[in-house]
């Protein structure tokens, strides 16, 4: 939430990763190196299985395929990828943020 506002007011793009049970350190230490390079992104991570009941009673429901990864413009989601992701895909997905911002 806090993260989303920031991105609302500032107009840059937001890219979250909801991590499962299992630590994604890869994917999390990954994208926040692609986020680095462009300053009109803004990178937050969090841990659903510890705020998931906090989650579904604010309507937002997971398949259980971890990571998830959402791309916010405002309040508004344009991108995801759910699943394992490969590097490649880690790499679209922040480049095509980018000119979402911008």
């Amino acid at each position: 939430e806090e993260a989303r506002g920031q991105s609302a007011g500032s107009g840059r793009s937001l890219i979250m990763l909801y991590e499962g049970p299992k630590d994604d350190t890869k994917t999390r230490e990954s994208l926040a190196i692609l986020c680095g390079t462009y300053p009109n992104l803004i990178f937050g991570y969090m841990r659903v299985d510890t705020h998931i009941q906090d989650l579904a009673k604010k309507g937002v429901r997971f398949t259980g395929r971890f990571p998830v990864i959402h791309v916010y413009k405002g309040t508004t989601k344009t991108d995801q990828l759910m699943g394992d992701a490969s590097q490649e895909d880690l790499e679209r997905l922040v480049k095509n943020a980018n000119g979402a911002s911008t």
